[in-house]
């Protein structure tokens, strides 16, 4: 499909608004559905990127979604991927499992600086702790949700 202008692999000189770009675009969410339900397994596989590659494909397709029809697969798309990552989530042991102290010690080891002990460091010097590369690692979860508009 990507070697015809105005396809949706080929994003040069595409019409939009076209029934054909429309009707391959439904064509790559369906068959991008049918991909994500046979590797269910492997999308709640922490180990492998599958999620996030699923998502990223899924991210693609939505750029181009316009119409109610489009929307309503988008949707149920996304959905599906996101019940694979709960089940993820589960997998990896849920917030049960954790305390807050565990969770700071890990954001210390996470983004301080290099040091010997890093724990020290921390508490002693509080410029040692990275707030901009630990904004930047959890800003794309804060991120405005995307509208839903016809």
């Amino acid at each position: 499909m990507g070697d015809v202008a105005g396809t949706v692999d080929d994003p040069i000189e595409i019409d939009i608004e076209n029934p054909e770009f429309r009707r391959a675009l439904r064509k790559k969410y369906r068959e991008l559905d049918v991909e994500v339900n046979a590797n269910k397994d492997e999308l709640t596989d922490a180990k492998k990127k599958t999620l996030s590659s699923m998502i990223t494909k899924a991210d693609d397709l939505n750029k181009n979604v316009k119409k109610a029809r489009e929307q309503q697969v988008d949707t149920t798309l996304y959905s599906t991927l996101a019940e694979s990552g709960l089940e993820m989530s589960k997998k990896l042991g849920g917030a049960g499992k954790h305390t807050a102290a565990e969770l700071v010690t890990r954001l210390i080891h996470l983004f301080t600086h290099d040091c010997a002990d890093k724990t020290a460091t921390a508490a002693e010097d509080s410029g040692a702790f990275d707030w901009h590369v630990c904004g930047s690692h959890v800003a794309k979860h804060f991120a405005e949700g995307p509208s839903a508009s016809f």
